[in-house]
């Protein structure tokens, strides 16, 4: 039979109130087996993606849901949703994840959380699978969908934070280099002159605004800018930063504030003044970002930011939720992402 005639079919049964498409149904429309229909609903792969489309666009047009428990049966509702991640990130987000999972659990729903490999294409691709199979009733992306896909589609809510790129790179207000302008004016205040910055890699947003935010701040304030060493997140950056600054002024450090890309930038910094008999902070101050669980360890205990990754996981999920019972999308937070945590290895500027 062809899509029309089954259309058709479809159309006239909803107003009759005949049975609702089976499994064998979709099969059928699909032209594969049941049990091939089966797999695909198990996502046990190894389908051929013609065969994954074609059972995709069958449940789709039968609009077929299947009977996954009694609930789901009797309510539409599987109680179930779906995280999306990117195959390769650059940053790991199990801060983000495991506080997305708490909220979805304290809310009485169970949690998968795929990584799916390829870019926004692929994930585009499991989503609408997903969401065609019935199994879950909402998906939430940390990393861009096509706009058409986001909303209800399929009877299945699908929403995307705006917090990521394609690579898990920070954008939009994580991004935001505002905390290092704190972090300038503080180090002003304790006498510092002469400031290097060291970047991360600068295909992030992130690193470039930081990066900006820096070179503004201090010549906003009338200080100077000593070195900017572009970096990479790397320790090596940081102990390259050091050399580059060892060669301006091999005996007592140039800068005497160090605000590095992040705190695996600012221990190796540390470590290399040291190795040179640069005092921290006695000599150097150096701030790092993350707020890392080593940096509280170290000798001294790392000035750094810490971002809410918990909020905001915690927020996504609230509005993909709110999405699924039809509520009201939550009140956005209005605390700020960032929050700057001084420690020892930030002081007063070394006598002239």
């Amino acid at each position: 039979m062809g899509r029309g005639g089954v259309r058709g079919g479809r159309a006239g049964a909803a107003g009759s109130g005949a049975r609702a498409a089976t499994l064998r149904d979709v099969a059928r429309v699909a032209g594969v087996s049941h049990q091939t229909v089966s797999r695909y609903l198990r996502h046990n792969g190894g389908l051929k993606p013609a065969t994954v489309a074609a059972i995709a666009a069958a449940i789709e047009q039968l609009d077929y849901r299947p009977n996954l428990i009694a609930r789901s049966m009797r309510t539409r509702r599987s109680g179930r949703l779906a995280i999306l991640l990117p195959g390769a990130a650059d940053w790991n987000p199990g801060r983000l994840i495991g506080a997305a999972v708490r909220a979805a659990h304290e809310a009485g729903f169970t949690v998968e959380v795929l990584s799916v490999e390829g870019g926004q294409d692929a994930r585009a691709d499991r989503a609408r699978e997903l969401a065609a199979s019935g199994q879950v009733e909402g998906i939430l992306a940390f990393t861009p969908l096509p706009a058409d896909l986001l909303g209800a589609y399929a009877g299945t809510q699908i929403f995307a934070s705006a917090d990521y790129d394609d690579r898990m790179r920070t954008i939009g207000g994580l991004a935001d280099g505002a905390p290092v302008e704190q972090l300038v004016t503080r180090l002003a205040e304790l006498g510092h002159r002469r400031f290097a910055h060291v970047t991360g890699r600068l295909s992030y947003a992130s690193a470039r605004s930081r990066r900006e935010v820096f070179v503004q701040t201090v010549e906003r304030l009338g200080l100077e800018v000593v070195l900017v060493h572009e970096g990479d997140w790397t320790p090596a950056s940081g102990r390259e930063a050091i050399e580059a600054l060892a060669r301006l002024s091999p005996r007592a450090p140039r800068a005497t504030a160090v605000v590095a890309a992040n705190d695996v930038v600012a221990a190796a910094a540390i470590r290399a003044a040291s190795e040179r008999g640069w005092r921290v902070p006695d000599d150097l101050s150096i701030t790092g970002w993350d707020d890392h669980v080593v940096g509280a360890l170290l000798s001294p205990a790392l000035t750094t930011v810490d971002a809410d990754y918990e909020r905001i996981g915690a927020d996504a999920v609230a509005r993909l939720i709110a999405a699924v019972r039809g509520d009201e999308p939550p009140a956005t937070a209005g605390a700020p992402v960032h929050r700057v945590i001084w420690r020892e290895s930030t002081g007063p500027a070394p006598a002239p």
